[in-house]
């Protein structure tokens, strides 16, 4: 029984195909969620920033809204991620971007308007390309490499195209039960964000777990892990081990 769940939270690259290695598995939820989410937002905008101003006033505020999106990314990149790390440790920085999106869905729901979908639109854009992408780069270190090489084309983009072409049908789908009323779509998203803030508080245990068998298989020196950019929670949780 311990070996099937070493196998299943850090994997044995040898002997193990990707699919059985639960971090991976949801690290693939967490992307096609996110792409869920994203596809949401860009709907609920588009409908009713075109149902109130002209094309050339959409087109300003879209550009107002990369450019807002490119200046907090850049400085997510710069300060933003090593903030993260020190101040809310690596469960704080991979819970940011479900926390945030989840906000954001709440009040969508509550108050749909230009002004709260392109918070949401946002919120998306600035993490999902910083913070997210960060965070998501520290956790595959913990995939055996073998693992990772075969699983990163499926996760990071089959599974994300995938998600499209499920956002399309579910989209069409849902219009048409709730007679074109964004108010469903709206509650999707909220209960898709729901969900994957659930996955991102198991990602963190199927991180350490992953982490620590990878270090006991010598996989992984502790040396090696002191020079990546790990939270000091983490350094603690696997000194302890150490000892043990």
């Amino acid at each position: 029984k311990k070996k099937r769940k070493a196998a299943g939270a850090g994997g044995n690259a040898a002997t193990e195909p990707w699919w059985k290695n639960f971090l991976v598995l949801a690290m693939g939820l967490w992307g096609f969620t996110v792409i869920f989410t994203k596809t949401m937002y860009e709907y609920e905008y588009n409908v009713l920033v075109s149902g109130v101003l002209s094309p050339a006033e959409m087109v300003a505020l879209t550009g107002y809204l990369y450019a807002g999106a490119g200046f907090v990314s850049t400085g997510i990149n710069l300060v933003g991620t090593q903030v993260c790390l020190e101040k809310l440790g690596m469960q704080g920085a991979i819970l940011a971007t479900p926390t945030a999106l989840l906000s954001v869905s709440v009040a969508i729901l509550l108050r749909p308007s230009i002004s709260t979908t392109f918070a949401g639109r946002l919120v998306d854009l600035s993490l999902r390309w910083s913070l997210n992408n960060t965070v998501r780069t520290v956790l595959w270190i913990a995939v055996p490499p073998q693992q990772a090489a075969a699983a990163k084309p499926w996760v990071e983009g089959t599974i994300k195209k995938m998600g499209q072409a499920f956002n399309a049908v579910v989209i069409t789908v849902m219009l048409l039960i709730s007679g074109g009323r964004l108010y469903s779509l709206s509650f999707l998203s909220l209960a898709f964000c729901s969900m994957l803030f659930m996955c991102c508080i198991r990602v963190y245990s199927l991180y350490l777990n992953s982490m620590w068998t990878r270090i006991k298989r010598r996989e992984l020196r502790h040396d090696d892990v002191e020079d990546l950019p790990f939270d000091t929670n983490i350094d603690r949780k696997v000194m302890e081990r150490l000892r043990d």
